[in-house]
Order: structure tokens, then sequence, then C-alpha cells
């Protein structure tokens, strides 16, 4: 896997911030080489890095495969400090509306003609406006932005 150079900021110092998907805990975030299956032994293209929060660890994710997004077959694992899994994801999709649910929780502050970020997330700094978070959730999931904007309306089409 090749890496990609811009950083991510995580849930940071952000105390506006709640982590939709954790608790007080270390997680490890492994990212294997987009395997359908459960690996066996030790992969040698595989990533792992730690973090504060499974919503850090899904950021970390996200970025680590975005470089391959046409391939949609992944296996992510999220551990906790005792090496249980907490979350698995075989999909860029799952991972990517768990992303949304975190963005759910993130603080706004009003801009010129939109909301914007009112503190740095994901990839986005501070002052980011809204609908440039929606286009990089559109470009990115397969479903587009409106299936995560509006659920229950595109369940029902």
């Amino acid at each position: 896997m090749s890496e990609n150079s811009q950083e991510i900021f995580g849930q940071g110092g952000c105390f506006a911030f709640h982590p939709v998907y954790s608790g007080d805990c270390k997680y490890t975030t492994g990212i294997f080489k987009f395997m359908k299956n459960k690996p066996t032994g030790t992969n040698p293209e595989s990533i792992w890095e730690e973090s504060s929060s499974i919503d850090d660890c899904i950021q970390i994710a996200i970025w680590r495969i975005i470089p391959f997004c046409e391939v949609r077959n992944i296996f992510v694992v999220i551990y906790d400090q005792n090496s249980k899994s907490v979350k698995t994801y075989t999909d860029t999709d799952d991972l990517i509306k768990d992303l949304w649910k975190s963005f759910s929780n993130i603080p706004f502050d009003d801009g010129e003609k939109d909301l914007v970020l009112g503190q740095d997330w994901f990839i986005f700094e501070k002052g980011t406006e809204r609908k440039d978070i929606w286009k990089w959730f559109d470009s990115h999931y397969s479903k587009g932005a409106v299936s995560l904007l509006y659920p229950e309306a595109c369940t029902k089409i």
C-alpha cells in the first residue's frame, strides 16, 4: 500500500466533539490489503495504527484506503486494548457511513454563505464549508451524499 501524504486531524483536542463510537480506551486499527476474508498469519501488506477512539480509527482506515478508492472490498478490523475485535469492515461504504455518523457530532459555526467547521476534523480544516464536506462524501460514497443526508427517503425508492 502506498502512503497518503496528507495528514488527518482526528478528534484531537476538540472538547465539543464527543466520539460517536468509543469510550476511554486505546484502539488499534488493522488495515489489510483488500482481502475479502479474514487474513491468517501476518500480512506484510497490512498497516497497524493506534488511536484513542474508534472514531479516529475509522478516519485512519479511510485515509489509508482512499488512494485505492476504486477497490471496494477491504478488510479493516478495530481492536480494543485487550485485542478484542470491536468493529470489522469489508466494504469502504460501511467505513464512510460510520464516518458520516461521526460527522453528525461536529460543531459548526455560521459562515458567510454556509455553515463552516468550528474545529479541524478528519482532513478538513476549521472554517471549511459544510457543502465542501458533502462534496467529499458524494465523491467517495458509492450511493452519493444524498443517501447519507436522507437515508429514509432513499430506502423507499
